[in-house]
């Protein structure tokens, strides 16, 4: 089971998010963050990607993989930072063995609201 976090705002979809590590990820890092709208955390990392190809092209594969762990262990944690800044409030917490059951569960509790998949 894994922990999901339930994020809802007025006539917007609900948002799932999961907690903690994600394999995804720490392989696409950079990628996600940029599909995910993580504008901010991708430019730093981005900044920082071609300073250290500049100054050193030694470390140049050593920063990669440093950075897809951060982005494997606090990617989600960025994401739902987002989510805070966009107004979207913590609804609840879900325990579940995937995103579309978290969901469901959820919705199950508050059968009154009308929700929309993200």
């Amino acid at each position: 089971m894994r922990t999901f976090f339930i994020f809802t705002k007025k006539k917007h979809p609900i948002k799932v998010v999961d907690n903690g590590f994600s394999l995804i990820t720490f392989v696409f890092g950079l990628f996600w963050g940029l599909n995910k709208g993580l504008w901010v955390p991708v430019m730093i990392n981005i900044s920082l990607l071609l300073i250290l190809r500049v100054s050193s092209e030694g470390f140049t594969m050593g920063f990669i993989l440093i950075s897809n762990i951060f982005w494997g262990f606090f990617g989600k944690d960025l994401l739902i930072q987002k989510y805070l800044k966009k107004d979207y409030f913590p609804q609840n917490i879900v325990n579940a063995s995937s995103k579309e059951k978290a969901l469901l569960l959820y919705q199950e509790k508050n059968k009154n609201e009308v929700s929309f998949n993200n």
